[in-house]
């Protein structure tokens, strides 16, 4: 059986360490992007204008929003669950 005050204390230093990380990409200058086999399910990207590549394969996205951009040259979204893309 695990110590539970070992186990609170890992949790809590794990939360602290992960609270000021950004949950989406923020950078605007960002051009390239790949988490390809991660658990990711939802990402908003309209905010990265200058992206030329995202690779976003075996992940279990249902949605993403892409920006409004002509620099997209790749995308990749292989094995995800998405039913649609508004491109």
């Amino acid at each position: 059986m695990y110590n539970l005050h070992f186990l609170s204390k890992l949790f809590h230093r794990r939360k602290e360490r992960h609270k000021d990380a950004p949950r989406e990409p923020s950078n605007k200058k960002l051009k390239n992007l790949e988490c390809s086999s991660n658990l990711l399910k939802t990402l908003d990207l309209s905010e990265n204008v200058e992206l030329e590549e995202v690779i976003l394969q075996h992940n279990k996205l249902t949605s993403i929003v892409l920006p409004e951009t002509e620099t997209l040259k790749k995308l990749d979204l292989e094995n995800n669950l998405l039913t649609s893309l508004d491109v």
